[in-house]
Formats: C-alpha cells, structure tokens, sequence
C-alpha cells in the first residue's frame, strides 16, 4: 500500500495581483492493494484509493478529494511464446487500470496531483528483451467525490491507440545505451462535446 501526506502552502500564486493568499492546506493519500498471480497465466490486481483534503480555501480542487473508490481493478490473461528463441510475454488487461508512457507529459497518472487517474477498457501488451507495444483502448474513469461512485458511462473521454518502445543498443556491444529508448506512438484521443 501507500500513504502521502502532503502539506501545500501557496503564498502570491498569481505574481502578487490580486487577493494576497497564504493559508496551507493538507493532502493525504491512502491507497491499498492486492496482487493475486493464480498460475503462470493469469492475475487478479485491485487497488483501492481515498483522497483527503483539509483546510483548503474556498474547498477541495476536483483532483484533491475522492473519499473511498477502486483506483484500479484489473485482470490480466498472460500467454509465453518464444519467437525466434527469445522469450515474449503477451498480457491481455482487461479492467480499471493507470496507464503512462514515456515522460508522462501526454498520458499520466497524475502523479502530482492527489488524485491518480485511471481508465477502463482494454490493453493488449508485447514484450521482450527488444521492445514492448502496447496496443489500447480506453475510457477515462471520472472521479466524483463520493464513495464507490464512479461511473465510467458518466465519462465523455475516449482513448485508444498502441505505444511501442525500443531500448537503442550499440552494435558493438549489444548492451543498452544508458537506458535510452525509441518511443513511436499513435494516439486517437475523443472528447464528447468539445
């Protein structure tokens, strides 16, 4: 599991125009989880989350405050081939799940914020020594904050797409060049209404 506890305290957060502000404010995170791996083929992963926010003026931010929900709840089927005799790994995710690739500056969980964001859909992983794709598509799970009430039907956001990412090696050695990676990406991104 996880705890964060997080004291904010902003003083002049629009370059001194306006109201001068300076009252901090808590952020807690709690988050649980399970990790069940039933045979060399399948797992079972849920993991609950609360946000916690006092003290903030006018009141919480949508991402500070989620009182008790599933942040994710996922099953994955695995399938072990041997290409070429390297060893891949196939993972069909299935479920509520975080997704981030690369620096996180297109698609994150959040990490900053109180709040992680997760999505539900579907996930179709490769991966070996050489390069791991992911092929998605995704619905964003919207917080509310109340308890176990999120409602991916509520949502106007779609997501889909494959990510693949490629360690570069010198040929010389064949060893990785300081954890340097190619990233190519498709991205389909839907947002009802905007």
């Amino acid at each position: 599991g996880e705890l964060r506890e997080q004291y904010e305290f902003i003083a002049n957060d629009n370059f001194g125009a306006g109201a001068k502000t300076g009252v901090g404010y808590w952020l807690q995170r709690v988050m649980l989880h399970s990790d069940w791996h039933l045979g060399r083929f399948a797992r079972v992963f849920i993991q609950l989350k609360s946000n916690l926010e006092e003290g903030r003026e006018p009141g919480p931010r949508p991402p500070d405050r989620k009182r008790l929900d599933l942040n994710q709840a996922f099953v994955d089927f695995y399938y072990p081939w041997t290409i070429a005799g390297e060893a891949t790994l196939f993972t069909l995710r299935l479920g509520r799940q975080e997704i981030d690739f690369g620096d996180e500056r297109l698609i994150a969980v959040r990490e900053g914020a109180n709040e992680r964001q997760s999505f539900d859909g579907a996930r179709l992983i490769y991966s070996s020594t050489k390069a791991r794709v992911d092929a998605f598509a995704l619905q964003l799970d919207p917080d509310r904050p109340g308890y176990f009430n999120n409602d991916p039907s509520w949502s106007h956001e779609t997501l889909w797409g494959a990510y693949a990412s490629i360690p570069l090696t010198t040929k010389s050695t064949a060893s990785r060049l300081n954890n340097i990676a190619l990233d190519i990406f498709y991205l389909g991104f839907k947002h009802d209404g905007a």
